[in-house]
């Protein structure tokens, strides 16, 4: 793939991330609307469109303050993996 290939290319791919990040914030904006218009209600549905909301409680292993609390245990889980960044700017 040539230079002038690889640059419209580029060009693309700012332009495709910039309209997810504005669409990301328009569908947090529409969300939050939603919710704002049902009020206390937790289900509703119109046209066929059912609109819940739902409380739940989730669980997750706190890393950070295991890592202090007991550094050697901790080193001896971690796991080491190779990885690439994709990056244009």
């Amino acid at each position: 793939m040539n230079d002038a290939q690889l640059l419209a290319l580029a060009k693309q791919y700012l332009t495709l991330k910039k309209q997810i990040r504005l669409l990301e914030n328009e569908l947090k904006d529409t969300e939050l609307a939603i919710k704002r218009g049902m009020g206390d209600e937790r289900e509703r549905t119109f046209e066929g469109i059912r609109v819940s909301i739902t409380p739940y409680t989730t669980h997750h292993f706190d890393s950070k303050t295991f890592a202090v609390d007991a550094p050697a245990v901790y080193k001896q889980y971690l796991l080491e993996s190779k990885r690439t960044r994709f990056c244009v700017q």
